[in-house]
Protein backbone atom coordinates (compact mmCIF):
# COMPACT_ATOMS: atom_id res chain seq x y z
CA UNK A 1 0.00 0.00 0.00
CA UNK A 2 1.21 3.69 -0.54
CA UNK A 3 0.16 6.67 1.43
CA UNK A 4 0.67 9.97 -0.45
CA UNK A 5 0.77 13.35 0.98
CA UNK A 6 -2.22 14.87 2.72
CA UNK A 7 -3.28 11.50 3.60
CA UNK A 8 -4.42 10.46 0.37
CA UNK A 9 -4.23 6.75 -0.43
CA UNK A 10 -4.71 4.58 -3.72
CA UNK A 11 -5.36 1.15 -3.03
CA UNK A 12 -5.25 -1.61 -5.77
CA UNK A 13 -5.53 -5.94 -5.32
CA UNK A 14 -1.61 -5.39 -5.89
CA UNK A 15 -1.81 -4.00 -2.08
CA UNK A 16 -3.02 -7.60 -0.72
CA UNK A 17 -0.41 -9.82 0.57
CA UNK A 18 -1.32 -12.12 1.79
CA UNK A 19 -4.03 -13.48 0.19
CA UNK A 20 -6.26 -16.32 1.73
CA UNK A 21 -8.71 -19.47 0.36
CA UNK A 22 -11.25 -21.28 2.67
CA UNK A 23 -10.27 -24.99 1.65
CA UNK A 24 -11.39 -26.12 -2.01
CA UNK A 25 -13.83 -23.03 -2.33
CA UNK A 26 -12.65 -21.32 -5.60
CA UNK A 27 -12.14 -17.92 -4.06
CA UNK A 28 -9.71 -15.63 -2.89
CA UNK A 29 -9.37 -12.49 -0.56
CA UNK A 30 -7.02 -10.61 1.46
CA UNK A 31 -6.93 -7.10 2.96
CA UNK A 32 -5.36 -3.88 1.31
CA UNK A 33 -6.54 -1.30 4.40
CA UNK A 34 -6.34 -2.89 7.60
CA UNK A 35 -5.54 -1.60 11.37
CA UNK A 36 -2.10 -0.77 11.10
CA UNK A 37 -2.61 1.84 8.50
CA UNK A 38 -6.30 3.01 9.36
CA UNK A 39 -7.99 3.76 12.69
CA UNK A 40 -11.87 3.31 11.58
CA UNK A 41 -11.86 0.71 8.80
CA UNK A 42 -10.35 -2.71 6.94
CA UNK A 43 -10.82 -2.30 2.89
CA UNK A 44 -10.42 -5.80 1.26
CA UNK A 45 -10.84 -7.57 -2.21
CA UNK A 46 -12.54 -10.42 -2.61
CA UNK A 47 -12.32 -12.71 -5.79
CA UNK A 48 -14.87 -15.47 -6.46
CA UNK A 49 -14.90 -18.13 -9.26
CA UNK A 50 -18.24 -18.93 -11.10
CA UNK A 51 -20.74 -20.06 -8.74
CA UNK A 52 -18.16 -20.19 -5.72
CA UNK A 53 -19.88 -19.70 -2.08
CA UNK A 54 -18.95 -18.65 1.08
CA UNK A 55 -20.84 -19.01 4.50
CA UNK A 56 -20.68 -16.06 6.92
CA UNK A 57 -21.92 -14.36 9.96
CA UNK A 58 -21.59 -10.92 9.48
CA UNK A 59 -20.07 -9.71 12.71
CA UNK A 60 -19.60 -5.85 11.53
CA UNK A 61 -21.27 -3.65 9.16
CA UNK A 62 -19.78 -4.60 5.89
CA UNK A 63 -19.90 -2.53 2.72
CA UNK A 64 -19.54 -4.36 -0.41
CA UNK A 65 -18.78 -3.09 -4.16
CA UNK A 66 -19.18 -4.91 -6.80
CA UNK A 67 -16.75 -4.11 -9.15
CA UNK A 68 -16.91 -6.95 -12.15
CA UNK A 69 -19.09 -9.56 -13.07
CA UNK A 70 -22.04 -10.87 -10.49
CA UNK A 71 -22.78 -10.75 -6.96
CA UNK A 72 -25.30 -12.55 -4.46
CA UNK A 73 -25.44 -12.09 -0.55
CA UNK A 74 -28.32 -14.78 0.81
CA UNK A 75 -30.03 -14.35 4.09
CA UNK A 76 -30.73 -16.83 6.57
CA UNK A 77 -34.41 -16.57 5.47
CA UNK A 78 -33.48 -17.76 2.05
CA UNK A 79 -33.91 -14.38 0.48
CA UNK A 80 -31.19 -13.08 -2.36
CA UNK A 81 -29.96 -10.24 -2.89
CA UNK A 82 -28.28 -9.10 -6.11
CA UNK A 83 -25.79 -6.69 -7.22
CA UNK A 84 -23.20 -6.79 -10.53
CA UNK A 85 -20.34 -3.92 -11.14
CA UNK A 86 -20.98 -0.84 -10.29
CA UNK A 87 -23.56 -1.58 -7.23
CA UNK A 88 -23.13 -1.95 -3.66
CA UNK A 89 -24.74 -4.47 -0.68
CA UNK A 90 -25.00 -2.85 2.52
CA UNK A 91 -25.08 -5.53 5.27
CA UNK A 92 -26.15 -4.99 9.36
CA UNK A 93 -23.33 -6.21 12.27
CA UNK A 94 -25.03 -9.89 12.87
CA UNK A 95 -26.49 -10.89 9.71
CA UNK A 96 -25.85 -14.78 8.91
CA UNK A 97 -25.10 -14.87 4.89
CA UNK A 98 -24.00 -17.00 2.11
CA UNK A 99 -22.03 -14.76 -0.10
CA UNK A 100 -21.56 -16.17 -3.56
CA UNK A 101 -20.97 -15.43 -7.22
CA UNK A 102 -23.31 -16.08 -9.96
CA UNK A 103 -21.80 -17.63 -13.37
CA UNK A 104 -19.93 -14.57 -14.68
CA UNK A 105 -17.67 -14.68 -11.29
CA UNK A 106 -17.45 -11.85 -9.60
CA UNK A 107 -15.20 -9.22 -8.16
CA UNK A 108 -15.96 -7.48 -5.43
CA UNK A 109 -14.11 -4.61 -2.45
CA UNK A 110 -15.34 -5.20 0.72
CA UNK A 111 -15.69 -2.29 3.61
CA UNK A 112 -15.69 -3.25 7.56
CA UNK A 113 -16.72 -0.96 10.50
CA UNK A 114 -14.77 -1.80 12.72
CA UNK A 115 -12.06 -3.83 11.33
CA UNK A 116 -13.30 -7.38 10.98
CA UNK A 117 -10.01 -8.56 12.40
CA UNK A 118 -11.16 -6.74 15.76
CA UNK A 119 -13.99 -8.73 16.37
CA UNK A 120 -13.47 -11.85 18.59
CA UNK A 121 -16.26 -13.96 16.30
CA UNK A 122 -15.40 -13.34 13.00
CA UNK A 123 -11.49 -13.78 14.22
CA UNK A 124 -12.01 -16.84 14.96
CA UNK A 125 -13.95 -17.81 12.26
CA UNK A 126 -11.80 -16.73 9.53
CA UNK A 127 -8.64 -18.48 11.65
CA UNK A 128 -10.57 -21.57 11.26
CA UNK A 129 -11.60 -21.66 7.92
CA UNK A 130 -9.07 -19.86 5.68
CA UNK A 131 -5.26 -20.38 5.23
CA UNK A 132 -2.70 -17.97 3.55
CA UNK A 133 -2.59 -18.91 -0.23
CA UNK A 134 0.33 -18.80 -2.91
CA UNK A 135 -2.61 -18.41 -5.79
CA UNK A 136 -3.06 -14.67 -6.77
CA UNK A 137 -6.49 -13.34 -8.89
CA UNK A 138 -6.38 -13.95 -12.24
CA UNK A 139 -6.32 -10.92 -14.05
CA UNK A 140 -9.60 -10.14 -15.70
CA UNK A 141 -8.58 -7.06 -18.12
CA UNK A 142 -6.39 -5.56 -19.79
CA UNK A 143 -6.46 -2.18 -17.97
CA UNK A 144 -5.97 -4.64 -14.30
CA UNK A 145 -3.30 -6.31 -16.04
CA UNK A 146 -1.21 -3.08 -16.98
CA UNK A 147 -2.31 -1.16 -13.32
CA UNK A 148 -0.77 -4.37 -11.64
CA UNK A 149 2.58 -3.96 -13.52
CA UNK A 150 3.07 -0.36 -13.92
CA UNK A 151 1.26 0.81 -10.22
CA UNK A 152 4.49 -0.14 -8.27
CA UNK A 153 6.76 1.35 -11.12
CA UNK A 154 4.79 4.62 -10.92
CA UNK A 155 5.13 4.53 -7.10
CA UNK A 156 8.70 4.02 -7.16
CA UNK A 157 8.25 0.81 -5.16
CA UNK A 158 10.00 -1.69 -7.65
CA UNK A 159 12.26 -0.57 -11.05
CA UNK A 160 11.87 -3.96 -11.95
CA UNK A 161 10.44 -4.51 -15.87
CA UNK A 162 10.21 -7.79 -15.43
CA UNK A 163 6.45 -8.10 -14.59
CA UNK A 164 6.03 -6.46 -18.02
CA UNK A 165 7.93 -8.54 -19.77
CA UNK A 166 6.58 -12.12 -17.99
CA UNK A 167 3.09 -10.64 -19.02
CA UNK A 168 4.38 -10.80 -23.12
CA UNK A 169 2.96 -13.52 -25.57
CA UNK A 170 5.13 -15.64 -27.19
CA UNK A 171 4.02 -14.56 -30.10
CA UNK A 172 3.20 -10.99 -29.55
CA UNK A 173 3.39 -7.85 -31.72
CA UNK A 174 4.66 -4.64 -31.50
CA UNK A 175 4.49 -1.32 -33.58
CA UNK A 176 5.60 1.96 -33.71
CA UNK A 177 5.77 4.58 -36.55
CA UNK A 178 9.15 3.30 -37.22
CA UNK A 179 8.67 -0.55 -37.92
CA UNK A 180 7.47 -3.50 -35.98
CA UNK A 181 9.01 -6.75 -34.00
CA UNK A 182 7.19 -9.79 -33.39
CA UNK A 183 8.13 -12.32 -30.96
CA UNK A 184 8.55 -12.17 -27.01
CA UNK A 185 12.18 -12.53 -26.91
CA UNK A 186 12.48 -10.42 -30.03
CA UNK A 187 10.57 -7.64 -28.13
CA UNK A 188 12.58 -7.84 -24.82
CA UNK A 189 15.95 -7.59 -26.84
CA UNK A 190 14.43 -4.64 -28.36
CA UNK A 191 13.47 -2.61 -25.31
CA UNK A 192 16.72 -3.38 -23.21
CA UNK A 193 18.83 -2.54 -26.31
CA UNK A 194 16.98 0.96 -26.70
CA UNK A 195 17.76 1.32 -23.12
CA UNK A 196 21.27 1.16 -23.60
CA UNK A 197 21.37 4.06 -26.23
CA UNK A 198 18.53 5.90 -24.59
CA UNK A 199 17.68 6.79 -21.53
CA UNK A 200 14.11 7.40 -20.63
CA UNK A 201 11.42 8.38 -18.51
CA UNK A 202 7.93 6.89 -19.05
CA UNK A 203 6.47 8.85 -15.64
CA UNK A 204 6.89 12.40 -16.49
CA UNK A 205 3.50 12.84 -15.76
CA UNK A 206 0.32 10.20 -13.90
CA UNK A 207 -0.29 7.32 -16.43
CA UNK A 208 -3.41 7.06 -17.17
CA UNK A 209 -5.93 4.40 -17.98
CA UNK A 210 -8.76 4.18 -20.74
CA UNK A 211 -10.83 0.79 -21.93
CA UNK A 212 -12.10 -2.53 -20.53
CA UNK A 213 -12.56 -6.04 -21.43
CA UNK A 214 -9.20 -7.23 -23.99
CA UNK A 215 -8.35 -3.63 -24.96
CA UNK A 216 -6.30 -0.63 -22.80
CA UNK A 217 -5.12 2.28 -23.85
CA UNK A 218 -2.28 3.66 -21.72
CA UNK A 219 -1.63 7.56 -21.69
CA UNK A 220 1.76 9.59 -20.43
CA UNK A 221 4.50 11.56 -21.18
CA UNK A 222 7.97 10.39 -21.43
CA UNK A 223 11.18 12.17 -21.50
CA UNK A 224 13.90 10.10 -23.54
CA UNK A 225 17.77 11.02 -23.61
CA UNK A 226 20.33 10.27 -26.31
CA UNK A 227 22.81 8.57 -24.21
CA UNK A 228 26.00 9.23 -26.78
CA UNK A 229 24.92 13.18 -27.52
CA UNK A 230 23.18 14.02 -24.33
CA UNK A 231 20.49 15.49 -26.22
CA UNK A 232 16.71 14.89 -24.72
CA UNK A 233 13.09 14.71 -26.27
CA UNK A 234 9.66 14.72 -24.55
CA UNK A 235 6.72 13.70 -26.01
CA UNK A 236 3.55 12.36 -25.24
CA UNK A 237 2.76 8.94 -25.97
CA UNK A 238 -0.40 6.52 -26.10
CA UNK A 239 0.32 2.68 -26.04
CA UNK A 240 -2.20 0.80 -27.17
CA UNK A 241 -2.87 -3.08 -25.42
CA UNK A 242 -4.82 -6.07 -26.89
CA UNK A 243 -4.78 -8.99 -23.89
CA UNK A 244 -6.07 -12.55 -24.26
CA UNK A 245 -5.79 -14.95 -21.33
CA UNK A 246 -3.69 -12.57 -19.08
CA UNK A 247 -0.92 -12.35 -21.46
CA UNK A 248 -0.20 -8.66 -23.82
CA UNK A 249 -0.46 -10.17 -27.55
CA UNK A 250 -0.09 -6.94 -29.38
CA UNK A 251 1.32 -2.68 -28.83
CA UNK A 252 0.61 -0.77 -30.42
CA UNK A 253 2.98 2.71 -29.55
CA UNK A 254 1.98 6.06 -30.34
CA UNK A 255 4.55 8.81 -30.46
CA UNK A 256 6.22 11.34 -32.18
CA UNK A 257 9.67 9.27 -32.53
CA UNK A 258 11.43 11.79 -35.04
CA UNK A 259 13.83 12.95 -32.72
CA UNK A 260 15.25 9.73 -31.94
CA UNK A 261 13.85 7.86 -35.05
CA UNK A 262 17.54 6.89 -36.15
CA UNK A 263 18.05 4.81 -32.73
CA UNK A 264 14.90 3.28 -32.39
CA UNK A 265 14.88 1.96 -36.12
CA UNK A 266 18.50 -0.01 -35.10
CA UNK A 267 17.10 -0.77 -31.71
CA UNK A 268 14.16 -2.40 -34.00
CA UNK A 269 16.62 -4.16 -36.68
CA UNK A 270 19.20 -5.50 -34.09
CA UNK A 271 16.14 -7.33 -32.00
CA UNK A 272 14.63 -8.44 -35.78
CA UNK A 273 18.36 -9.87 -36.59
CA UNK A 274 18.95 -11.55 -33.21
Amino acid sequence: MSTALRGITRLTSADVDPWYRPGSVEMLLGDALDASSSDAMTVGFAHYAPGATNEWVVTYDEVLIVTEGVFAVTSADGVETVARAGEIIFLRAGTPVVYSAKEEGAVVVYVTHPHWSEVEQASRMFEERFLPSEERPERSDAVALLRSIFDPLERGESDDFGPFYDAFAEDIVFENSVGEVRGKQALIDYLTGEAATLGYDIFVRPLEYFGDGNRAVQVGGELFTNKTTGETYEADWAWVFDVQDGRITRILAIQDLSGIADVVEEALGQARAA
